[in-house]
């Protein structure tokens, strides 16, 4: 079998720079040659496309029995399907009734199977891949990953990144009914007929759901490029710490930030000893600025692409990580390890967590001895934290040593696209096997 397999991505977003879930996938098959990839996903988000052979979207159109009706829709029996608006003429109460009747549609839709259009079923069997990779995350995409497989006679590895499986919700955006969370979890059941193993986003999400399927599970987060360790911390300095917080706001996160302004604005009573910047994406700019508006301890840095991350944690102090205890929110998140976390580790910053402390992502961070992680709700112990993580400069060093130490052994891109190399070709070797004996 040669080392990169043909991979079909079978997902909700494509490989991309702007988005965590995008950014993750992007950097796994960072190495796979051009034209040994091709993806299939359904997200409005713009994708860089050179490395695959072919790339394709698709919408709501694509669902039957709409894919029936595709040549013979109308310009407005499109725009309700797909949520476009054009042209000047569309009043702005019809925009508002149409998008209410979307978002009660949407958990109907979830229902409906995916058919492909012909031409997209013949430049799939022109590829003719040897294994298909998902992220799964709603019944839709489930099914079409799984009879996709089924059809192709190739296996599928499923890579969970989120507790989806048992909410079958993302808060504040989406949710499932009862019957969503049946009739996903059958598909699911029904995919891993074709899965030789399951890929996690971290140790403890690989060790629960090795139990709950029964078959192996590792471990892929995010890799990082390169590991800054010539660091230095600031001991003496009249500069004030900058903690940095880089990512979105959703899932009540600017919520919880709010806990940690306090603080530091306490702490900057006597004089400015610390600061907050913030780097969120610009549809959470306005989340951003408000959080800004409330201390002059906190600055909004605007959004910043994913290859500019590194050089900005390096003129920074300490990490943020923060996470709401909410507990539809603390279910959803409760297995995930932030895309960023690798990314802080790897510019040597102390880290800390602010939130469910079961979560994976503060187990991690405490586990590994890279920062301190604060059970949320807790301002007492948060107050504590900042105070010590400002005062006491050996105590960051120490971390910082961690975090570069940690980054090498776990997060370098040259060894994690190794080991996920190494583990797709022998997904796709099995499959051959599969076939061979058929």
């Amino acid at each position: 079998m040669r080392k990169f397999p043909k991979i079909l991505i079978v997902n909700g977003e494509p490989l991309n720079g702007v988005s965590a879930t995008g950014i993750t996938v992007a950097n796994l098959f960072k190495d796979w040659p051009n034209g040994a990839i091709s993806q299939i996903y359904t997200a409005n988000i713009p994708t860089n496309a050179d490395q695959c052979k072919f790339s394709s979207r698709l919408t709501a159109r694509d669902l039957l029995p709409f894919a029936r009706l595709r040549s013979a829709a109308t310009p407005s029996i499109e725009m309700f399907i797909d949520g476009r608006v054009t042209g000047p003429s569309v009043a702005v109460a019809k925009i508002g009734i149409r998008a209410k009747l979307q978002y009660a549609c949407a958990p109907l839709l979830d229902f409906l199977p995916y058919r492909l259009p012909i031409s997209l079923m013949r430049q799939v069997e022109e590829f003719q891949p040897d294994l298909i990779y998902s992220l799964l995350g709603n019944i839709r995409i489930t099914r079409l990953a799984h009879e996709l497989g089924r059809r192709l006679r190739i296996p599928v590895v499923p890579h969970f990144m989120d507790d989806w499986l048992a909410t079958y919700s993302v808060p504040d955006k989406s949710s499932g009914t009862w019957l969503h969370r049946i009739v996903l979890n059958r598909a699911v059941q029904h995919l891993f007929d074709r899965v030789p193993f399951g890929m996690a986003i971290g140790d403890m999400m690989a060790k629960e759901y090795s139990r709950k399927f029964g078959c192996d599970f590792l471990p892929f987060m995010n890799p990082v490029d390169s590991v800054f360790s010539d660091r230095e911390t600031k001991c003496g300095s009249t500069a004030p710490l900058v903690f940095v917080y880089v990512g979105g706001l959703h899932l009540r996160r600017d919520q919880v930030l709010l806990d940690l302004i306090d603080v530091l604005s306490r702490i900057n009573q006597d004089r400015a000893v610390a600061e907050l910047h913030i780097y969120a994406p610009k549809v959470d700019e306005k989340k951003a600025t408000q959080l800004a508006e409330l201390s002059t301890t906190v600055h909004y840095c605007g959004s910043i692409a994913a290859h500019e991350v590194a050089k900005i944690l390096k003129c920074c102090d300490v990490a943020v990580h923060v996470e709401s205890t909410e507990p539809n929110i603390a279910q959803y998140t409760r297995f995930s390890v932030s895309t960023k976390i690798p990314q802080y580790l790897a510019a040597g910053l102390p880290t800390l967590a602010y939130g469910p402390a079961a979560s994976a992502s503060s187990s991690y961070i405490e586990d590994s001895k890279v920062g301190v992680s604060v059970a949320g709700g807790n301002k007492s112990a948060l107050f504590s934290a900042v105070s010590r993580l400002v005062s006491d400069c050996q105590w960051r060093e120490e971390l910082s040593h961690s975090a570069v130490n940690v980054a090498r052994e776990r997060h370098l891109g040259e060894r994690v696209r190794y080991a996920f190399t190494t583990a797709l070709s022998r997904a796709a070797s099995m499959g051959e096997r599969a076939h061979a004996g058929a």
